[in-house]
């Protein structure tokens, strides 16, 4: 396309995006983003939460009236941000595990009657080949992966799908443009991305990490009690909407009693809550004033007058941060993200990060269990009954289904497909196939990522034990 046409196409998005979003005009990264497009590139967006990006990969769809379709991590996420783009008149659809055999049928009809601009689906169903296939037929224009940053955190760590969504895209879409979108990407991660995605030369747009309307501010406590006091005291002075982050649901539970007591309007948010889903909601209406929540909570959340994020605790890393004190201020107003920690708050994100992997000797047992169950059968198939495990091992359910999952990602077996059913870590009767894997390239590459999350959390301390600045976690982002 012509330097004339393309400059044609972005003065149209931008009366587009001034009419239908209410924008005075495009942001840079929106810009640079949909130019990348009209030419035909692949491209990796990071900016700010809050900044925009969706409209980054909704423009070129309304643009060339066809589908752009997305990638996305969660249900609640993509429930969400189908529901805004439909309240600007934006036809979009979705797919997840919730919706009953008609609604997926009404959504195929729409999709290929050509009504449909934005489709979202989860990595796990574009890893179904019967779905690929009946999608690559469909009229896209452009593929986007959102939350990219879950490629390198999730793609190890409990999302396998992830890592082979490069060669999904490839072998359906090679032809059409990809951008992959984050609000957090450092240079290591950026090149993590980029190649999981198998992006061809993709051209790197930054936006801001921070908003400027975000102050930062944080202060260490060396009480626990004091630490909680100092909440509660913030809470109850500050007007308007607020998330508190507790690095623990026992923290979280115990925060959320305190400012309950006194007659704060408070939810609460954790993955043992069965009401969780409820609480967002409540929050969200404004039923409830704030949130008391662990990191489970807040992606995709846009809630634009929150006026204050608080950090009872150190922060697991960076990016983890910024993902979450982005929350505040997205409507432009001034907003706070203050951080309240002591010394013992370091140790407690430590031993977190190290249960999250698996111990070196539980995951032999296991291995070791599964090679001799199939006699080393590379060929065979079998279904892994987790409660057998247990009793052979003396493991509880929940550490046998972290080491199958961490064994599956790592290519120690693989799963083999039933066809129409998303892939999930539920592993109670799941059909595998063992490899002869060397179990000690799994061991050291788990150990190997267990260190990258060490050092994420070592420069989280000392970023909070120097000057707490945001131009600091600029060049922590550019790699500086």
């Amino acid at each position: 396309m012509t330097t004339s046409a393309a400059d044609a196409k972005l003065a149209r998005a931008s009366e587009l995006a001034c009419r239908m979003f209410d924008y005075e005009r495009l942001y840079q990264h929106q810009e640079e983003s949909l130019r990348n497009f009209v030419m035909g590139e692949d491209a990796l967006i990071t900016a700010a939460t809050g900044g925009g990006k969706s409209l980054c990969f909704g423009m070129p769809a309304i643009l060339e009236e066809k589908t752009t379709l997305v990638i996305s991590p969660l249900i609640a996420l993509i429930r969400d941000q189908v529901a805004q783009w439909r309240a600007f008149g934006v036809t979009a659809e979705f797919f997840d595990s919730l919706q009953s055999i008609v609604e997926r049928r009404q959504v195929w009809r729409n999709l290929e009657s050509g009504q449909v601009r934005i489709l979202y689906i989860s990595p796990e169903r574009l890893a179904l080949p019967s779905f690929r296939k009946r999608i690559s037929g469909l009229d896209f224009c452009l593929i986007a992966i959102d939350e990219a940053h879950c490629i390198p955190e999730w793609g190890h760590h409990f999302r396998p799908e992830y890592r082979n969504l490069g060669r999904y895209l490839m072998e359906s879409f090679d032809h059409l443009p990809k951008i992959a979108l984050t609000a957090t990407a450092t240079p290591t991660a950026e090149k993590e991305i980029t190649e999981a995605l198998l992006l061809k030369s993709p051209n790197v747009i930054r936006g801001r990490w921070v908003r400027d309307n975000l102050i930062l501010k944080s202060r260490k406590i060396q009480k626990v009690e004091h630490q909680f006091n100092t909440v509660l005291q913030k809470v109850q002075d500050i007007e308007g909407p607020g998330i508190v982050y507790a690095q623990t649901r026992k923290r979280v539970d115990e925060i959320y009693g305190m400012l309950k007591n006194v007659g704060v309007q408070v939810g609460r948010y954790h993955s043992s809550l069965r009401d969780r889903q409820e609480n967002q909601n409540d929050f969200l209406s404004g039923k409830v004033n704030v949130m008391v929540a662990t990191n489970a909570f807040g992606m995709g959340i846009n809630k634009q007058d929150i006026r204050y994020i608080i950090h009872c605790g150190i922060p697991g890393s960076a990016e983890q941060y910024i993902q979450e004190i982005g929350r505040a201020g997205r409507d432009g107003q001034e907003a706070t993200a203050y951080l309240f920690y002591n010394p013992r708050d370091y140790h407690i994100q430590r031993l977190l990060i190290e249960k999250s992997f698996p111990d070196r000797d539980h995951l032999a047992s296991v291995y070791e269990y599964l090679r001799a169950e199939i006699k080393g059968s590379a060929s065979l198939c079998e279904t892994i009954a987790v409660q057998n495990i247990c009793a052979k091992t003396g493991l509880d359910e929940s550490a046998i289904t972290s080491i199958l999952t961490w064994l599956y990602r790592l290519d120690a077996f693989s799963r083999i497909e039933v066809e129409g059913e998303p892939w999930e870590p539920e592993f109670s009767s799941a059909r595998i196939l063992v490899s002869r894997s060397n179990l000690g390239r799994v061991c050291a590459t788990i150990e190997k990522r267990q260190e990258v999350f060490m050092q994420r959390l070592r420069w989280m301390r000392q970023w909070l034990e120097s000057d707490q600045d945001k131009k600091a976690l600029e060049m922590y982002f550019n790699g500086k």
